[in-house]
């Protein structure tokens, strides 16, 4: 093998590292679980973990990340969906202000119950319904 032959093998060598590379890190990282199925989840209000729901606007995510918890910024009301945008498994967030959810990676929005409105997601989020109990709150499928 001449000087020549050896110097572009390593050029396309280092391309392919270089590529690979690329194509790693531009693949779908969706970090967030999916929704989960036969949800049966109660939150006591009164614990420190929890204390954003006792604010109007307030959120937190619960079930390993894949839930989002929020009460409606005119207060009393509690929403809760899957975490993870249907376009790339990315979080969604509560955005109190609009009283629905939004995923800040890709511009897609939906209402407060889930259903898609705009952006690329196409898709709704599982909504989960919420009853109260006192300080108890409980989400269920």
């Amino acid at each position: 093998m001449d000087r020549k032959e050896f110097l572009s093998q390593i050029g396309f060598g280092t391309a392919g590292i270089v590529l690979f590379g690329c194509m790693s890190s531009c693949k779908k990282n969706g970090d967030t679980p999916s929704a989960p199925s036969n949800v049966n989840i109660a939150i006591d209000l009164t614990h420190s973990e929890n204390i954003a729901l006792a604010t109007p606007g307030g959120s937190i995510v619960i079930s390993n990340g894949a839930i989002v918890v929020a009460q409606t910024q005119t207060g009393g009301k509690y929403l809760a969906v899957s975490r993870a945008c249907p376009h790339e498994q990315l979080p969604v967030h509560y955005e109190a202000s609009k009283d629905d959810f939004f995923c800040p990676s890709h511009s897609s929005r939906f209402t407060s119950t889930g259903a898609y409105v705009s952006g690329p997601a196409g898709s709704s989020l599982t909504q989960y319904k919420t009853s109260i109990n006192g300080n108890i709150l409980t989400i269920t499928s």
